[in-house]
Formats: C-alpha cells, sequence, structure tokens
C-alpha cells in the first residue's frame, strides 16, 4: 500500500490531485492499493483509498490552518485497523474518524481545538462530552 497526501500523489504520478475525481485517477497509476489524503473536496479535505476496482471517499471539515503530522497518524490508524482484521473501508473510516478527533491528552487546558469548531452540532457535541468524561475517567497510557 502507498500512502501519499495529494501533493505528493500529484508529484509520483504526474496528474495533478484538483478533486476526488482526479485523485482516483492517479491512484489507478500507481497499480497497488493506494490511501491518499488532503484531497480536496469543496468546503471539506478528504481521504480517498482505491483498491482493485473499487474506491471509498471519507470527508471531514477542512482545518483552517495546516495541521502538523496528522497524515502520520492517519496512516499509523489506517494500518492498525488493516492489521487488526477490518477490510479497507472500514479502516478507512476508523482512520478518518480518529485523526479528527484526536486529542490533546491533557497537554493544553482546553483539549476543544479550534479545529474542531466547524463540526456541525452533533459532531461539537459529541467530542465535547468524550472530553469532559476525561476530567473524570482517564487511563494512563491508554489509547482506546
Amino acid at each position: 500500500m502507498v500512502a501519499p497526501n495529494a501533493w505528493e500523489l500529484a508529484r509520483l504520478t504526474g496528474v495533478a490531485v484538483l478533486d476526488p475525481q482526479s485523485a482516483l485517477a492517479a491512484t489507478r497509476r500507481l497499480g497497488r492499493p493506494v490511501m491518499v489524503s488532503s484531497v480536496p473536496c469543496g468546503d471539506e479535505i478528504g481521504v480517498l483509498y482505491a483498491e482493485g476496482d473499487g474506491a471509498w471517499l471519507a470527508t471531514h471539515t477542512a482545518s483552517p490552518v495546516a495541521p502538523k503530522g496528522t497524515g502520520d497518524l492517519l496512516t499509523a490508524l489506517f494500518t492498525a485497523a488493516l492489521l487488526g482484521g477490518f477490510a479497507g473501508p472500514n479502516a478507512l473510516g476508523l482512520a478518518v474518524g480518529g485523526v479528527a478527533a484526536y486529542s490533546t491528552l491533557g497537554h493544553f487546558s482546553d483539549p476543544i481545538l479550534n479545529t474542531k469548531l466547524g463540526w456541525n452540532d452533533v459532531q461539537l457535541a459529541s467530542i465535547i462530552f468524550h472530553e469532559l468524561t476525561h476530567q473524570k475517567v482517564y487511563v494512563a497510557n491508554d489509547s482506546s
């Protein structure tokens, strides 16, 4: 499997990655499973996973700033899900969800980052309750 971001995929294939359709065309040139991150999707950002004849896209609210390290986190979560027995499409959902909701693990007083403020009401309420739970329950070295 290859896991480039959109810019890297364009450099690898010579195909400009401007949207999900062009990302898919570029992945097909590599002839192997590809998970490409940072795919422009209108007001959102996407991750495309292509394998064989299938392709799946997961999108989330685009961050107003370019976060650092999230591509590595995405790849790690995706790989862990695959190794855990999940099929590619399911691993994609788990990985994208994990990156979108990553925690500061107490490094900052407010774990609700500004990148989450563009989420819809249900998503935002869910992460607020999740983080409030950590004020009462937190198990050191347990990332589940």
